[in-house]
């Protein structure tokens, strides 16, 4: 489609724009809300159009252990350079590997996101983590936890912080993780052989979705929909924690793990 073109023939140019106008600025990641988005930044569509985007629908016998043949086709989307809609364990989710610098543009600008707010990412499994991100200062009791709702607030390993897209980090070098209990998002990321993006599938501002068929076309049109079982399921997002200094654990977000959860399993947050 036209708007695939122009979103791709503009992402280097565009993005780099973006980034450069921002990097005097401190980045650190925002949370709590995706509406506040830097205006100006980007602007909606002046006409409206037809829904028009398409969703790939493929068989697959066991939805708990999805194959590679089932999830070839997103992975070789991401090796591209682009991006697509997959579904997660809430929402549908807006997916492109982190080492390509051009597939995060593209979400940014489907999402008509500020490139000053980092996106949350999704790994195959804690040992992905583990090759991206220094896991010294977690509890083994969190990590224990994966795959979960749970998103970790980590430090980059510095052999990888020219290789990953810049607006991935905060301020301070570090993603925001998970490993998702979604499978679907998991093979890609085990396929792919890196984290992908996370963030959901909505633009700034307006609601996720848990069915593909409900997809905002602004935002859908030009994109790939990756529609495996099994279905999105709503409700609360991940719960976010980070880890400041030594023995300080921060409670960024409460979300589908609570406060009194972690409390149980020994983990005192602040």
């Amino acid at each position: 489609s036209m708007r695939e073109r122009s979103l791709s023939d503009a992402a280097d140019a565009s993005f780099t724009s973006v980034i450069c106008s921002l990097r005097k600025r401190p980045r650190r990641f925002s949370y709590m809300s995706e509406a506040s988005f830097q205006q100006g930044s980007f602007s909606l569509p002046t006409q409206t159009r037809r829904r028009a985007f398409a969703i790939m629908t493929i068989s697959q016998n066991d939805v708990d252990t999805p194959s590679v043949h089932d999830v070839r086709p997103a992975v070789q989307i991401l090796e591209a350079d682009r991006c697509l809609i997959i579904p997660t364990e809430t929402f549908f989710g807006l997916a492109a590997s982190v080492f390509s610098s051009a597939g995060c543009a593209l979400v940014y600008q489907a999402k008509m996101r500020s490139a000053s707010k980092p996106l949350p990412l999704i790994a195959a499994d804690t040992a992905m983590v583990e090759e991206v991100c220094d896991t010294t200062p977690v509890p083994e009791k969190l990590l224990s936890l994966w795959p979960a709702p749970l998103t970790l607030v980590l430090p980059v390993r510095k052999h990888l912080l020219g290789k990953i897209a810049s607006p991935l980090l905060d301020s301070r070098s570090c993603v925001a993780i998970r490993v998702s209990p979604h499978p679907v998002a998991r093979k890609i990321a085990q396929f792919l052989g890196s984290p992908i993006t996370a963030t959901s599938a909505n633009i700034s501002g307006r609601d996720p979705v848990t069915e593909a068929r409900r997809l905002d076309p602004d935002l859908a049109r030009g994109i790939p929909v990756l529609d495996l079982p099994p279905k999105p399921a709503g409700g609360l997002p991940s719960t976010i924690l980070s880890f400041p200094e030594p023995g300080t654990v921060l409670l960024h977000r409460e979300g589908a793990i609570s406060k009194s959860e972690l409390a149980h399993l020994g983990i005192r947050v602040s």
